[in-house]
């Protein structure tokens, strides 16, 4: 739905009052794709730590005690890693 020329010229004024009374704000709202999601490289290493933190713990159960807890502490570290990155940008 198209909007009228007056609704237009009321959203640009709006727009430039938005960029003129907080100029990080509107170049945050410029750009969506980096609001609030992690980067691409945070989130394969923090999967790559779970899954090693898994497999330490699979191995723990049969080998040694202490993988258990290497490979809980590798989890734990990885999924901190990616939702520290949650909300940066």
């Amino acid at each position: 739905m198209a909007l009228t020329d007056e609704e237009q010229r009321l959203l640009d004024v709006l727009e430039a009052s938005l960029k003129s009374e907080d100029p990080k704000l509107a170049r945050d709202l410029d750009a969506p794709e980096r609001a609030g999601l992690p980067a691409t490289g945070r989130l394969v290493g923090a999967g790559v730590a779970v899954v090693v933190g898994v497999l330490l713990l699979i191995a723990g159960m049969s080998f040694a005690w202490w993988l258990c807890v290497v490979g809980f502490l590798a989890m734990l570290v990885g999924v901190t890693f990616a939702l520290a990155g949650i909300g940066r940008k």
